[in-house]
């Protein structure tokens, strides 16, 4: 693995909330912190699958899957991953909010995952460009 993988490896929560484009949680150990490294650590994860397919795995099904299991299933903690990461700032994406007010948190987390886990992706992608650059000019 490339040397921006390693470093993901240790990347605490507040530089994956910018990645992520949320607000920052209000500890490393809080709910939303919680969230954020859990959506990292399976992008991690993910990554050796995507990269050896060469980009021709369906990224955005692996991006969904990611995404659809960040947040927490239990609904207190659900919603206080919500709010450590400020997710009452999304926009849906796609239509309109769901009517159950626990859908709709878990649609603004979905988001909020599969922004975290592509931006992952771009970064080691764009790691491994750059390595192959170098090595190439070697």
């Amino acid at each position: 693995m490339n040397e921006r993988f390693r470093e993901l490896v240790d990347t605490p929560a507040y530089p994956l909330a910018t990645m992520a484009g949320c607000f920052t949680p209000d500890s490393l150990r809080s709910a939303g912190a919680i969230f954020l490294l859990g959506v990292r650590d399976a992008a991690l994860e993910a990554w050796p699958r995507v990269r050896e397919a060469g980009g021709t795995e369906d990224r955005g099904g692996v991006l969904s899957e990611i995404a659809d299991d960040a947040p927490d299933v239990y609904t207190h903690t659900r919603w206080l991953e919500f709010v450590d990461v400020g997710a009452y700032q999304e926009e849906p994406e796609e239509g309109a909010w769901p009517n159950d007010l626990t859908k709709a948190a878990g649609v603004a987390l979905y988001q909020i995952a599969y922004r975290l886990a592509d931006a992952i992706f771009e970064d080691l992608a764009q790691a491994d460009d750059d390595n192959a650059a170098e090595t190439s000019e070697e």
